[in-house]
């Protein structure tokens, strides 16, 4: 849950011009993906392998190693999840979504 949190405070907007983002671009067809991408060298080979298979990141999680991206519009969700888990560096495939905190009693 903090994971989510902090994910979400650290999130750098990817460049929207080249991306084609805005507002609930992805919505319904994101997932955050967590990568081993701690340097810029492997982050960048990650995005465009990625965009290869027609992903669009929305966002570069930079100190957290991943992104958000969405899938292309006609893509069925869990083949674009697959191939995304076949790219080297991709460590895991979730689901992006609302989230909330919630108490225990």
């Amino acid at each position: 849950m903090f994971l989510m949190l902090a994910a979400a405070l650290l999130a750098q907007p990817a460049d929207v011009a080249s991306t084609g983002a805005g507002a609930g671009a992805g919505a319904g067809r994101a997932f955050i993906i967590t990568c081993d991408c701690d340097t810029a060298v492997r982050r960048a080979r990650i995005a465009t392998a990625m965009r290869r298979h027609g992903a669009r990141i929305l966002y570069t999680y930079t100190e957290l190693h991943g992104f958000a991206v969405a899938a292309p519009r006609r893509a069925d969700r869990a083949r674009f999840r697959r191939t995304l888990m076949r790219i080297p560096g991709i460590v895991a495939v979730q689901d992006d979504g609302m989230s909330q905190v919630s108490t225990a009693s």
